[in-house]
Protein backbone atom coordinates (compact mmCIF):
# COMPACT_ATOMS: atom_id res chain seq x y z
CA UNK A 1 0.00 0.00 0.00
CA UNK A 2 1.56 3.21 -0.71
CA UNK A 3 1.82 5.88 1.52
CA UNK A 4 -0.59 8.68 1.56
CA UNK A 5 0.95 12.00 0.36
CA UNK A 6 -2.49 14.38 1.08
CA UNK A 7 -5.39 13.92 3.54
CA UNK A 8 -7.70 12.89 0.79
CA UNK A 9 -5.68 10.05 -0.02
CA UNK A 10 -6.35 8.83 3.80
CA UNK A 11 -9.37 6.03 4.16
CA UNK A 12 -12.75 7.79 4.37
CA UNK A 13 -10.67 11.69 3.90
CA UNK A 14 -12.86 13.40 1.69
CA UNK A 15 -12.37 16.69 0.28
CA UNK A 16 -14.89 18.42 2.52
CA UNK A 17 -13.46 16.37 6.15
CA UNK A 18 -10.08 17.48 4.51
CA UNK A 19 -11.50 21.05 5.10
CA UNK A 20 -12.77 20.55 8.27
CA UNK A 21 -9.64 19.40 9.21
CA UNK A 22 -7.71 22.58 7.94
CA UNK A 23 -10.25 24.67 9.90
CA UNK A 24 -9.41 22.90 13.19
CA UNK A 25 -5.55 23.59 12.60
CA UNK A 26 -5.38 19.52 11.20
CA UNK A 27 -4.66 20.42 7.27
CA UNK A 28 -1.44 18.86 7.26
CA UNK A 29 -0.55 15.04 7.61
CA UNK A 30 2.71 15.55 10.18
CA UNK A 31 -0.52 17.53 12.49
CA UNK A 32 -3.07 14.82 11.88
CA UNK A 33 -0.51 11.97 13.12
CA UNK A 34 0.05 14.41 16.33
CA UNK A 35 -3.58 15.02 16.95
CA UNK A 36 -5.45 12.44 19.48
CA UNK A 37 -8.46 10.12 17.19
CA UNK A 38 -11.24 11.70 19.53
CA UNK A 39 -10.21 15.27 18.13
CA UNK A 40 -10.42 13.71 14.60
CA UNK A 41 -13.60 12.28 15.34
CA UNK A 42 -14.86 15.17 16.54
CA UNK A 43 -13.92 17.59 13.96
CA UNK A 44 -14.74 15.16 11.16
CA UNK A 45 -17.59 13.13 12.61
CA UNK A 46 -15.60 9.77 11.90
CA UNK A 47 -16.41 6.98 14.33
CA UNK A 48 -13.50 6.18 16.49
CA UNK A 49 -12.23 3.31 14.80
CA UNK A 50 -11.81 5.35 11.35
CA UNK A 51 -10.12 8.25 13.26
CA UNK A 52 -7.82 6.06 14.52
CA UNK A 53 -6.92 4.57 10.93
CA UNK A 54 -6.64 7.65 9.81
CA UNK A 55 -4.56 8.98 12.33
CA UNK A 56 -2.15 5.52 11.87
CA UNK A 57 -2.14 6.49 8.30
CA UNK A 58 -0.80 10.22 8.57
CA UNK A 59 1.75 8.88 10.99
CA UNK A 60 2.53 5.93 8.59
CA UNK A 61 3.11 8.84 5.73
CA UNK A 62 4.92 11.35 8.05
CA UNK A 63 7.47 8.56 8.86
CA UNK A 64 8.02 7.33 5.51
CA UNK A 65 8.74 11.56 4.30
CA UNK A 66 6.07 11.77 1.81
CA UNK A 67 4.35 15.01 3.35
CA UNK A 68 4.51 17.13 0.31
CA UNK A 69 6.59 20.26 1.80
CA UNK A 70 8.23 20.23 -1.44
CA UNK A 71 11.60 19.23 0.01
CA UNK A 72 11.43 15.79 -2.00
CA UNK A 73 10.97 17.75 -5.88
CA UNK A 74 13.65 20.16 -4.48
CA UNK A 75 15.83 17.28 -3.99
CA UNK A 76 14.85 15.48 -7.59
CA UNK A 77 15.27 18.76 -8.94
CA UNK A 78 18.79 19.28 -7.51
CA UNK A 79 19.85 15.58 -8.67
CA UNK A 80 18.83 16.25 -12.02
CA UNK A 81 21.08 18.82 -12.08
CA UNK A 82 23.91 17.48 -11.23
CA UNK A 83 26.95 16.48 -13.63
CA UNK A 84 27.76 12.93 -14.19
CA UNK A 85 30.97 13.52 -11.97
CA UNK A 86 29.03 14.59 -9.16
CA UNK A 87 26.86 11.55 -9.12
CA UNK A 88 29.69 9.27 -9.73
CA UNK A 89 31.68 11.03 -6.41
CA UNK A 90 28.59 10.88 -4.52
CA UNK A 91 28.07 6.89 -5.46
CA UNK A 92 31.51 6.35 -4.84
CA UNK A 93 31.26 8.04 -1.33
CA UNK A 94 28.23 5.86 -0.72
CA UNK A 95 29.79 2.69 -2.36
CA UNK A 96 32.19 3.52 0.64
CA UNK A 97 30.22 4.51 3.76
CA UNK A 98 28.29 1.11 2.87
CA UNK A 99 31.09 -0.70 2.93
CA UNK A 100 32.54 0.33 5.96
CA UNK A 101 29.38 -0.28 7.78
CA UNK A 102 28.76 -3.45 6.74
CA UNK A 103 32.51 -4.27 8.28
CA UNK A 104 31.78 -2.42 11.62
CA UNK A 105 28.76 -5.61 11.88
Amino acid sequence: MAAAEKLTDLPKIDEEKARLLEEAGLGTLTALSKAEPKEIARVTGLDGMDAIIAKERAMRAVEQGVESTGVKKLALKAKSQMDDGAKQRIQMKFSSLVSQFFRKL
